[in-house]
């Protein structure tokens, strides 16, 4: 007799204590917005939701390809926040204002944030798991 497979999924956890690169971290959302959405094409839209209807078009996506897809969106000359560093800024744009992420914090101390608290973002339900 076939034993019966369960339904629930079985997501990765972050490790605090491992060192991840952008290309390591996965970011999700399985939330469905309720309202009308944000009217505009991507590179005029809020970054939070942007990435929200990235994610909803495309599905899960790496940080690295999110920080990627950023660099593409920016209007013509127009320099992008933490252009340095545009992993930094999809982490903290996923993170949003409720994770009350360390201001000046380096990529790695972001991801530990991640992993002590790994609850989803309460407005778009972002998540971020190892890839």
């Amino acid at each position: 007799m076939a034993r019966p497979t369960s339904r629930r999924k079985t997501t990765k956890k972050l490790d605090p204590g491992k060192e991840y690169t952008p290309a390591d971290l996965v970011v999700t959302t399985e939330r469905e917005l309720r309202g009308a959405p944000a009217v505009g094409t991507l590179d005029r839209l809020p970054a939070r939701e942007a990435i929200y209807r990235t994610l909803q078009r495309r599905g899960p996506m790496t940080v690295a390809d999110l920080a990627a897809e950023f660099g593409a969106m920016t209007a013509a000359g127009a320099r992008p926040p933490y252009a340095e560093d545009p992993a930094l800024y999809v982490l903290r744009m996923i993170g949003g204002s409720a994770r009350q992420l360390p201001p000046l914090a380096p990529f790695e101390e972001l991801v530990r944030a991640f992993a002590v608290d790994p609850t989803p973002d309460p407005d778009y339900g972002f998540e971020l798991r190892p890839a």
